[in-house]
């Protein structure tokens, strides 16, 4: 298969990356904490603040290593197994981690030396990984 090089002329794009990572992530994690969409949960057993902050400092941690693994090993390869776990973790919605793994990968694409099929494959992955969270996070 054949791949370009791409010239850098910008700033990296990484930062805005994770921070939309964690924005979306912990976005999804408040509807999921307080927004009882469906109506189907039970008032007595609501979850709190406290619980939610938890999830925000995992969140925070998570974003850290994952955005640090895609930034100093920016190539396809880590770009689709942060993907592939981002959309596993879906399993796991609630931990807030599918957003953060989708947008690390994305950056691992986007600073990888070349544009192929498994970059392209990565952000696709990532794309559909964010969507499901939010679904989740309103429906779950």
């Amino acid at each position: 298969m054949a791949s370009t090089t791409i010239e850098r002329t910008s700033a990296p794009s990484w930062p805005l990356l994770a921070v939309i990572g964690v924005a979306l992530s912990l976005i999804f994690t408040a509807i999921g904490t307080f927004w009882d969409v469906m109506g189907n949960d039970d008032p007595a057993n609501s979850q709190g603040v406290f619980e939610y902050l938890v999830g925000a400092a995992i969140t925070v941690i998570a974003a850290a290593i994952a955005v640090a693994v895609a930034v100093r090993f920016s190539t396809a390869t880590v770009a689709l197994v942060l993907a592939g776990i981002g959309f596993l973790s879906l399993a796991v919605f609630w931990a807030g981690l599918p957003s953060v793994l989708a947008s690390a990968a994305v950056a691992a694409a986007v600073r990888a030396r070349t544009r192929n099929a498994a970059t392209t494959t990565a952000i696709g992955v990532a794309l559909v990984t964010v969507v499901l969270a939010g679904v989740l996070a309103v429906v779950g």
